[in-house]
């Protein structure tokens, strides 16, 4: 998990509600757009800072997407 970089973990983290973005305007879990603009990036790059970082921890899309509390442990411990 340490193999994650700073932005990795940040766009976890937001994209599961763990950590929110300064301007957020909802309590629900981010979406790619707000975190891009929070990060000053593109959506599409968050999505890749995403994909990266879920290939890495080794968690499925469907397991992310599905088992949210599951993947919220993992993610709570980086």
């Amino acid at each position: 998990m340490s193999k994650l970089t700073p932005n990795e973990r940040k766009v976890l983290r937001m994209r599961l509600a763990i950590e929110r973005p300064v301007h957020a305007q909802t309590s629900a879990k981010e979406t790619l757009k707000t975190i891009g603009e929070e990060m000053g990036v593109s959506y599409t790059c968050i999505q890749g800072i995403e994909k990266a970082a879920l290939k890495k921890l080794q968690i499925s899309d469907s397991d992310y997407l599905y088992r949210r509390n599951e993947v919220l442990k993992i993610i709570e411990k980086i």
